[in-house]
């Protein structure tokens, strides 16, 4: 390390010291035993030339020391070999220097709830597919061989099935044969949980009088498809915040 890059070293290093002889929490960080200030410089520097930029602040050097000290999985890159220019020649006030250490610790903890966050959501996502999951394992439909028959024709149609999806299709085509006559086909599929549901009324579909007796049968299985979605959405809230906030989106779901 040349002389240019070991006085950048002793810069950094100062900040950190002061920050973590001033923050607790971060100074747990900081004493980690697979860290230290050699790779952090590294780390840094990599970091610059990545960028592109020749010209930093202090602050934002400062930011990718911290997190460095942050993260435990980071790719710190190869020793360069460079010239570091570092101009300390302004002088913080007390009052300056104050306002500095309580934006970093601002920073900090925005960035330790940000993480808490991430964990939370990550565990409810996981007790969401858990609930799913539970919820078919309970299904009678799976003692049924039609049912099964028809789970082995699509897994042959294609690489990944929705089997909520297919649950609710053949719910839906059991309650509404096509043994029954055209009318009351059609008026069981208007009146039903599947056609009222919120995924199919915020989709395109047929109005009721455009249905025939011709595509009852393919309006039916469409329905079907939405209604496994509405169910799937009871159980998975997370996952399916973005398609309440923007319909559409339910569109790239319709085969």
């Amino acid at each position: 390390m040349n002389k240019t890059t070991d006085h950048f070293k002793r810069t950094i290093q100062a900040y950190l010291d002061n920050r973590a002889a001033e923050d607790k929490l971060f100074a747990a960080n900081y004493n980690k035993p697979n860290k230290n200030i050699e790779d952090c410089v590294t780390y840094i520097l990599n970091w610059v030339q990545k960028s592109g930029y020749n010209g930093f602040t202090d602050g934002e050097i400062y930011s990718q020391a911290v997190h460095y000290y942050d993260e435990d999985d980071i790719e710190v890159g190869k020793p360069l070999q460079c010239q570091v220019v570092v101009n300390h020649t302004v002088e913080l006030t007390d009052e300056e220097k104050a306002e500095a250490r309580q934006q970093a610790i601002r920073q900090y903890q925005a960035e330790e709830l940000r993480k808490l966050q991430n964990r939370n959501k990550a565990n409810i996502r996981c007790k969401e597919y858990d609930d799913l999951n539970n919820y078919w394992r309970q299904q009678p439909e799976l003692q049924e061989s039609a049912f099964l028959a028809q789970l082995q024709e699509a897994s042959q149609k294609e690489q990944r099935v929705m089997q909520i999806w297919e649950l609710a299709k053949y719910r839906l085509n059991k309650a509404i044969p096509p043994t029954l006559p055209f009318a009351v086909r059609k008026e069981h599929l208007i009146k039903s949980e599947a056609w009222n549901c919120w995924i199919n009324q915020h989709n395109k579909h047929l109005e009721p009088a455009e249905i025939t007796e011709e595509n009852i049968q393919d309006e039916i299985n469409i329905v079907g498809v939405r209604w496994g979605m509405e169910i799937m959405k009871r159980y998975q809230k997370l996952e399916w915040i973005p398609i309440a906030m923007n319909s559409g989106l339910c569109r790239i779901y319709i085969p």
